[in-house]
């Protein structure tokens, strides 16, 4: 990319080679891309290891809240980079002077304050070989805020919600203890009961939360058939009465992460235990199906135990929301969602060859054997 031709946007350039340059289509629909990025941009060309502003777009005036003639030619991190992570930007400029990318989670200063941005720089040469640089700041201030402040809601809650669990348990056990009459024991024994399915329904909130706060590399190459023969065998040794075949090629591979273990696993284990059947009927099945530009992988999940209800399936078929948590779905159906998801996969719920439930996940495949 010629730095000329985008030094010239926004600018009051007037000069005939960059003139001629901007009348080019190819500039012209770079220009039209950098003016109109909702994301803040900055072109900077690394002069004595100093970023200089050759030119912004619109998004990083309003968001920055500083004038294109103001910054243009100044350095680039005297007027954004906070005084403490001074030398971080600086790691940033040696890289970018050294013609490699960066990519990171910053925290910036604006004429309103700080702000946090994802911050990825992308550096290039010049005609001249001088070496130039973009750097692109998209805001995620207020998600980032969501986020903790949610987290922190959710482990005082979670904290609260176990030591008022454990005095209603232990003052219920006293009723029952020492009234002998069943109209006392009775409503006490059903207290100890919902008190112990709110603290199933904590600790299943917790591990989720902490399976989703583990990092997982999305892109791993994943062997279908190794990965539902380990599930399969796992549930035969812990569940000897229930009947579970198996039925994957040995030549599947899907991208995916390590969580797609654990979402096999809620599947064949709610198959399992939501069954009333003395001997729970559970088939895993891996197929190829083609489509028109790619290749696609399903792993499913049948059973023969009693329908998923219509609205429990909302749980996997539409985007989270308050109504559709009832409290017969819990957290395992919105958890296989949400690793299927994090996987670019999908979750479909149908009717088994069994009468039962058939849950199938699809996702890309990864290569052929």
């Amino acid at each position: 990319m010629d730095p000329e031709i985008a030094s010239g946007f926004g600018s009051e350039q007037t000069d005939t080679a960059s003139g001629e340059r901007a009348g080019s289509k190819g500039s012209q629909r770079f220009e039209n891309l950098f003016e109109n990025l909702q994301d803040a941009v900055v072109e900077f060309e690394v002069v004595e290891d100093t970023p200089i502003v050759r030119a912004v777009n619109p998004a990083f005036v309003e968001l920055f809240g500083y004038e294109r003639d103001e910054i243009r030619g100044s350095s680039l991190n005297e007027y954004i980079v906070p005084e403490v992570y001074a030398s971080e930007a600086e790691t940033f400029d040696t890289r970018t002077n050294d013609g490699k990318h960066n990519k990171a989670v910053v925290r910036r200063e604006t004429a309103y304050g700080l702000r946090r941005f994802l911050y990825r720089g992308v550096p290039f040469e010049g005609a001249d070989g001088r070496p130039f640089g973009f750097a692109i700041y998209s805001d995620i201030t207020d998600e980032t805020r969501r986020e903790h402040r949610l987290q922190v809601l959710h482990r005082l809650l979670r904290h609260n919600l176990r030591n008022n669990l454990t005095v209603i348990d232990g003052l219920a056990d006293e009723l029952a203890r020492t009234h002998e009459s069943e109209s006392v024991a009775k409503p006490a024994r059903m207290i100890r009961e919902q008190a112990t399915e709110l603290g199933h329904l904590s600790s299943e909130a917790g591990r989720v939360q902490r399976i989703l706060d583990r990092s997982a590399d999305a892109d791993r190459t994943v062997d279908v058939a190794q990965l539902c023969d380990g599930v399969v065998s796992e549930y035969r040794s812990a569940h000897p009465d229930a009947e579970i075949g198996l039925d994957v090629p040995a030549t599947l591979s899907i991208s995916a992460s390590e969580h797609l273990e654990l979402a096999l696993q809620q599947l064949v284990e709610n198959a399992i235990e939501h069954n009333d059947s003395p001997t729970p009927r559970v088939r895993v099945s891996g197929r190829e199906t083609t489509g028109e530009t790619h290749d696609w992988v399903d792993i499913r999940v049948a059973d023969d135990g009693p329908r998923i209800p219509d609205g429990e399936q909302q749980v996997i078929d539409t985007e989270p929301n308050a109504d559709q948590l009832s409290h017969g779905s819990g957290l395992g159906l919105r958890l296989v969602q949400w690793i299927t998801d994090a996987a670019g996969g999908t979750v479909t719920v149908s009717e088994s060859e069994f009468g039962g439930n058939l849950i199938t996940l699809r996702f890309k495949r990864s290569g052929r054997a």
